[in-house]
């Protein structure tokens, strides 16, 4: 898939090349008609290419009074540049192609293996619905709130101070401030006599600005948890070494069930990461909201000015852009944060400086990524589709009105799943990258590390390392041992005592 999508994209490229030399002229038309000629000879309609001369009616221009000549002219000019233009774009997809060649056959090899832990962990397709439900009920129950906060009357500042009554826990009538507890008192106070100034401040749009900041915070961690889940489970399937009589991961049958231990670990370990990275994500989705208010509440001053109406387009624009980085460099963390066990900060400096020194193979792997994805959910909808219609058509024997209707459910239901497959798919993919590149880093700079990349990736990736670290049998089975008894202990001899 990926090497016929280079090609297909330089043939396609090409092709619109030689549109523009046959419309600029420099392909003369004999030449076209001869080739057409030939074509129909040998049966293969070619009507499209003898339309594509040069030779065509002008009566629409006639009635418009338009100097056909010059038209002509200025048209065949155009061609010319667009001629040029592809022809240097083709080479350059070509020489492209050339240099990347081995990136884009690691990114394969990356691809493969992300179809492998696919299938050896079914269980991954799971969690997208699983999160798709959890957050269903969150925002049936979110939604309940807002009505009950929107239905509030003369809800101001005021109603706060006099609900809680905080007169009754500080005494503002003078204190000493020599006392820890009295400075604290006297800032108290002083904050209320503030607040009390602002007493007929209704706070509704503050409560709803504020329930709108949780729900997107908590969306953003109930994604992170499975973003950290269905990661946790991949990296272990990646760093567990090749056993069993077919030498795969986790052949032994000792393998355990990798996601129910990335669950535990998630919950247990890395629920503070996950809410940190949610809530820089959340913050961002709130500053657009917030954007998109004041936008729709300065529309008459917008249409007074251009250059006003403007900013606010070039600011929403920036302001995707950037929401869009951060949960890029968010999702990577999370991977992160999933493989090594490191806090959300350190992970994030980690997966950007492996980005940063892997750049060719992630924009290789995520563009690749992307296609596959596209072409994936077009092909299970198509499939599912024509599922339904030649099932309702040739072989139900019901009665039904119209198949136009479950055709159509039948297509949006595969869309839903094919989401939630090809976003489990995409993580996996973007998983097994960042576990290629720690790898390799591990073994660029010379440590004693197992290589637990596949044999084609050392072949791809390692055949410029002089001696790749591969664990041998007996090294092997004794790290199993100790891994499952722990290190033995033996005492310091006098003289290694420090």
């Amino acid at each position: 898939v990926v090497w016929m999508s280079v090609v297909g994209i330089i043939l396609v490229a090409a092709a619109f090349g030689a549109w523009c030399y046959i419309k600029s002229g420099w392909i003369p038309a004999e030449w076209v008609n001869f080739v057409a000629e030939f074509l129909d000879e040998i049966g293969i309609a070619s009507d499209f290419v003898v339309a594509s001369s040069v030779n065509d009616s002008y009566e629409v221009l006639e009635t418009l009074d338009i100097d056909i000549t010059e038209f002509t002219t200025a048209l065949q000019d155009a061609w010319k540049v667009f001629a040029v233009v592809m022809t240097i774009v083709v080479v350059i997809l070509i020489i492209v192609a050339i240099v990347i060649a081995k990136k884009i056959n690691i990114a394969i090899a990356l691809i493969e293996q992300a179809s492998k832990v696919m299938l050896r962990l079914p269980g991954l397709i799971i969690l997208p619905f699983v999160t798709v439900l959890v957050i269903i009920a969150f925002s049936g129950w979110m939604v309940f709130l807002l009505l009950m906060i929107t239905s509030l009357e003369d809800f101001t500042v005021d109603t706060v101070l006099q609900t809680f009554e905080f007169e009754q826990y500080f005494d503002c009538n003078g204190t000493d401030t020599t006392n820890v507890t009295n400075v604290i008192n006297e800032a108290a106070c002083y904050t209320i006599d503030f607040v009390s100034d602002y007493g007929e401040t209704p706070l509704e749009l503050c409560m709803v600005i504020y329930h709108l900041f949780m729900y997107l915070w908590t969306v953003q961690f109930i994604h992170a948890v499975m973003i950290c889940i269905v990661a946790g489970a991949i990296c272990d399937w990646y760093w567990t070494r090749p056993s069993g009589p077919d030498e795969v991961k986790g052949g032994d049958g000792e393998w355990g069930d990798p996601i129910c231990k990335s669950c535990c670990r998630t919950f247990r370990f890395h629920l503070g990461s996950m809410l940190f990275g949610a809530m820089i994500v959340a913050i961002v989705q709130i500053i657009r909201w917030v954007m998109a208010y004041i936008d729709k509440h300065t529309k008459s001053w917008q249409d007074k000015s251009k250059c006003l109406k403007c900013m606010f387009k070039v600011v929403h624009c920036c302001l995707c852009c950037f929401e869009r980085c951060i949960k890029f460099i968010s999702k990577n963390a999370y991977i992160m944060v999933a493989m090594e066990g490191h806090p959300f900060c350190d992970s994030c400096c980690h997966s950007m400086k492996l980005m940063i020194r892997n750049i060719i193979q992630f924009a290789v792997l995520n563009v690749f990524s992307q296609v596959i994805v596209m072409l994936g959910k077009i092909f299970i909808i198509a499939v599912v589709t024509g599922l339904a219609y030649a099932w309702l058509t040739y072989a139900f024997t019901g009665i039904v009105s119209t198949i136009v209707f479950p055709t159509i459910l039948t297509g949006l239901l595969g869309w839903f799943t094919s989401i939630a497959f090809l976003h489990v798919y995409d993580l996996a993919m973007a998983t097994i990258l960042l576990c290629f590149c720690e790898d390799l880093e591990v073994h660029k700079n010379g440590l004693e590390r197992e290589v637990l990349m596949n044999k084609k990736l050392q072949r791809l990736a390692l055949k410029n390392v002089a001696h790749p670290r591969v664990m041998t049998k007996e090294e092997v089975a004794k790290e199993i041992e100790i891994e499952k008894h722990g290190r033995e202990l033996k005492p310091v001899k006098p003289d290694e005592q420090v």
